[in-house]
């Protein structure tokens, strides 16, 4: 096209100009070199945004890898070997400068990420040393800590003003009971070569199941604005999305700051929630036969509701659906798998043949008609010779449903912030998957790269337009 006498050669994809005659000459009014400096400034863009046609949409996942958008930060997954299935899993990361590695639980159930810091959790645990690093002590002034307090993660030390934490885990009327009381503070952390600043806490005590805990300390991954995925987003470094997948065999597994892009993934809708990646549990069917549990169990409310959580290894079923569920079990079992009763009051099965031929299939639906298709080992556990016992347990006096990592190992689970949506997919997390970082809050290199491009364009436009 032309326009005042501006002619636009393409070439390879990108847009050459070629000045007037009126510009070579100094003949241009102003108000025509104004309109010669859009042009140009336009044509600039354009042929930056162009070259981003060059870029891979997707990457086989790996780390280092560049995506249009800016890094997925992925970091490796190692499970305890606490059950058959491998779990709880854990990761490692790196807090403070010289950095301190870490081995941590992910939890999707939890908020705030801690470490021990005056004493460890275990044997061979680690503790962090703010002496080497010299953090900053979060301010009962800070806004965030201000914040925090408002929700009960937070109170103020009223002897020195720090932002500390008396947080609770698990149900206080069982077993499954723990806390952790600390301070809040801020540092760096390196996640596989990308670094952000954090807050986190720092555990001086703690009490129940946490005293005997094969890790380092928490690092909570659910929606709430302070958990550790959040602040990565707010910190430009993620999108408002992350993919989990824990490899049952080997314990591995991957835990990665992106969104799984593979054909198979099918999804249903987040309910609100900043606590808890809850989702509507419609019905639960074995061997393809819907159970007989009351419609009213599993319909969200603010006390009836259904979450997933890798920071819980079993499941715990609602009070309402745990004795239908059971039923259905015994009911399609053979004749050769004998139901008993373990001393500690579980229930579980004596068989002598392998569990796939023993046991039936298990279906959970969820609204919007997604499916998530789970086998024996999906829902027993191992406990001695030709013995296996129920790892769904009863959420004795709620109805809240928590499915945990029994269920969700081998496959990819997406946890789509930025869309409200849990996706799902049976997947060997052996293996690397493809991914795509997801909507960043702050500016991408290639977006810098535009950016760079048209200053560069403005330097040498107004140059020879003024000098005309």
């Amino acid at each position: 096209m032309a326009l005042l006498g501006l002619k636009l050669v393409g070439h390879g994809g990108h847009a050459q100009a070629f000045l007037p005659r009126e510009l070579k000459t100094g003949r241009l009014t102003t108000a025509m070199k104004v309109v010669v400096v859009l042009v140009m400034l336009l044509m600039a863009f354009q042929a930056a945004v162009a070259s981003s046609a060059d870029f891979p949409r997707f990457l086989k996942l790996q780390r280092q890898n560049q995506l249009p958008g800016g890094k997925v930060v992925d970091l490796p997954l190692n499970g305890t070997g606490q059950y058959l299935f491998h779990g709880p899993y854990l990761t490692q990361v790196e807090l403070g400068n010289p950095p301190q590695r870490f081995k941590v639980l992910i939890d999707t159930g939890s908020i705030m990420p801690w470490v021990a810091c005056q004493q460890s959790l275990g044997p061979n645990t680690r503790v962090f040393n703010p002496a080497i690093s010299s953090p900053t002590l979060l301010a009962c002034s800070d806004h965030r800590c201000q914040s925090m307090a408002k929700d009960n993660l937070a109170k103020c030390n009223g002897s020195n003003k720090n932002c500390v934490y008396d947080l609770n885990y698990g149900n206080s009327e069982t077993a499954t009971s723990s806390s952790a009381n600390g301070h809040y503070l801020s540092d760096v952390v390196n996640l596989e070569g990308v670094s952000t600043q954090i807050v986190f806490g720092c555990t001086d005590s703690w009490s129940g199941k946490l005293a005997r805990g094969a890790f380092d300390g928490i690092f909570g991954l659910a929606p709430y604005e302070m958990s550790f995925v959040s602040q990565l987003y707010s910190a430009g470094v993620s999108g408002k999305v992350f993919t989990v997948c824990m490899h049952s065999p080997s314990g591995g597994g991957l835990l990665a700051f992106g969104e799984a892009v593979e054909p198979g993934l099918v999804y249903t809708p987040l309910l609100p929630s900043r606590d808890y990646y809850r989702v509507n549990l419609e019905s639960i069917a074995v061997n393809g036969q819907r159970v007989p549990i009351d419609s009213s169990v599993f319909k969200p409310s603010a006390e009836k509701f259904t979450f997933v959580d890798t920071g819980t290894t079993l499941v715990y079923l609602a009070d309402g659906a745990y004795e239908p569920f059971v039923n259905a079990i015994k009911a399609a079992i053979p004749p050769s798998a004998l139901p008993i009763i373990s001393s500690n009051g579980d229930i579980c099965f004596i068989t002598s043949t392998s569990i796939d031929s023993s046991f039936p299939s298990v279906e959970l639906n969820f609204a919007g008609g997604a499916r998530m298709v789970l086998q024996p080992q999906n829902f027993l556990r191992y406990t001695e010779e030709s013995t296996y016992c129920l790892a769904w347990l009863k959420n004795t006096g709620t109805q809240i449903t928590i499915l945990g990592d029994i269920v969700l190992v081998d496959k990819l689970i997406v946890h789509d912030m930025e869309n409200k949506r849990l996706g799902w997919m049976s997947y060997d997390c052996s293996r690397p998957f493809n991914a795509t970082p997801g909507k960043k809050i702050a500016n991408s290199g290639h977006a810098s790269h535009i950016i760079s491009t048209l200053g560069v364009a403005v330097v040498i436009i107004s140059y020879i337009i003024l000098h005309a």
